[in-house]
């Protein structure tokens, strides 16, 4: 059986008046099943991670990033400037973190390595987006 790809904007955090990303959830997974439960947060006891990891200087971005980091990210992002963002292990961002990266425009070290979810951060965390 072939492996299902899920890319999932929940729709009720959409608004159209403003940057087509705003508060949307964005998932992407191999498994329909992994998606639901990484956009309804629900995680076995075993599947827990720190969403963020704040480093001296790198803040390394682990499965899914959900809105409740959005304004400790912006704190760290205010007082390191010249930060690095590293998304390689990232598998689902919540929009209030993809919003923060957008405006403090730190440095990425690394892209996500799922190639869908790096097409579409990508294009808007470029230097010159």
């Amino acid at each position: 059986m072939g492996q299902v790809q899920v890319i999932k904007i929940d729709p009720q955090w959409l608004n159209p008046t403003a940057l087509p990303f705003r508060g949307a959830a964005l998932t992407v997974s191999n498994d329909s099943r992994d998606a639901a439960d990484e956009v309804t947060g629900l995680r076995t006891s075993t599947q827990q991670v720190m969403p963020i990891e704040f480093k001296k200087n790198r803040a390394i971005f682990k499965d899914v990033v959900c809105v409740e980091e959005a304004e400790g990210l912006l704190e760290w992002l205010q007082k390191k400037p010249s930060a690095k963002v590293d998304l390689a292990s990232c598998s689902h961002i919540h929009t209030a973190n993809l919003q923060v990266l957008m405006t403090a425009r730190p440095g990425i070290s690394s892209w996500p390595e799922n190639p869908e979810l790096r097409a579409w951060l990508e294009p808007a965390l470029k230097p010159g987006a």
